[in-house]
């Protein structure tokens, strides 16, 4: 099952940044954020962010 466009994705922060958008706004690295998937595969791209992994039904650890 893919994820779609504008799905929420939870990622963790690896890098300190600040938001883009709202310049007031700081991620701490270990804080856990809910992004749309552009979003999320924008700060993955840039090194400040990792997919959170999830646990699926059967127990195994997967990620969205």
């Amino acid at each position: 099952m893919g994820t779609k466009k504008n799905d929420p994705v939870t990622v963790v922060i690896t890098k300190e940044f600040r938001d883009k958008n709202d310049h007031v706004t700081w991620y701490s690295k270990g804080q856990e954020v809910v992004f749309d998937k552009d979003r999320a595969d924008d700060v993955i791209k840039r090194g400040l962010a990792v997919l959170k992994e999830v646990k699926s039904d059967d127990g195994k650890g997967t990620e969205k």
